[in-house]
């Protein structure tokens, strides 16, 4: 993907790509303050003009919902999802998507779930329903929670391409609602298959 000056300036800036998980963006911003920061190079005057601009560079990706919006976004001239061809000529996804589906349920069910990516809430699910997002490729970690009930944090790898199907729901054992009440929702991967794309 071809980005404008400014953009590849930012890439740049880091010492990244955008096919890199969040977490590695984050490092390598903080490898980059250490790098330049004014207090650890008294004598360079430029220190502190490249401290300014890696913190603006930061705030636009800071969290890993921006970074994802990034890198989804197209490169200037492109079109969403021409980034890149196959060896057919067939578009290559930068991303890869998360699908979580809810599992049906009578009247426990009467409230929203939140989908938390990350540490970020991204979604809310309703009883039945589900909720289709797109995020970098790399490591991530999902829970469902709504009030004080909430699942484990599952941890999944995402690749370009991809899209994991996954599912929240009660325990089945009334046991585990009793002795764990905080951890009483349940995710699970149920699947891995290709994204398809639209031609």
């Amino acid at each position: 993907m071809r980005r404008a000056p400014d953009e590849q300036a930012l890439l740049a800036l880091l010492g990244v790509d955008e096919s890199v998980a969040w977490k590695e963006v984050r490092r390598a911003f903080r490898d980059a303050v250490r790098a330049t920061h004014p207090d650890l190079h008294a004598g360079d005057p430029e220190a502190e003009r490249r401290l300014k601009a890696l913190n603006a560079a930061w705030e636009s990706i800071n969290t890993p919902s921006k970074w994802a919006a990034y890198t989804l976004r197209p490169a200037s001239g492109a079109t969403r999802g021409s980034s890149g061809r196959g060896r057919d000529g067939d578009a290559v996804p930068t991303v890869g998507r998360l699908r979580v589906q809810r599992q049906q349920q009578g009247s426990s069910g009467l409230l929203n779930w939140n989908v938390e990516l990350d540490g970020e809430v991204i979604a809310s699910i309703e009883n039945g329903g589900s909720s289709v997002f797109e995020a970098g490729p790399g490591r991530h970690s999902l829970r469902v929670f709504y009030g004080s009930r909430s699942s484990l944090p599952l941890q999944v790898e995402l690749h370009r391409g991809q899209e994991l199907v996954l599912r929240c729901r009660t325990p089945e054992s009334l046991r585990l609602s009793l002795f764990s009440p905080k951890r009483s929702l349940v995710l699970e991967l149920l699947r891995s298959r290709p994204l398809v794309s639209s031609h």
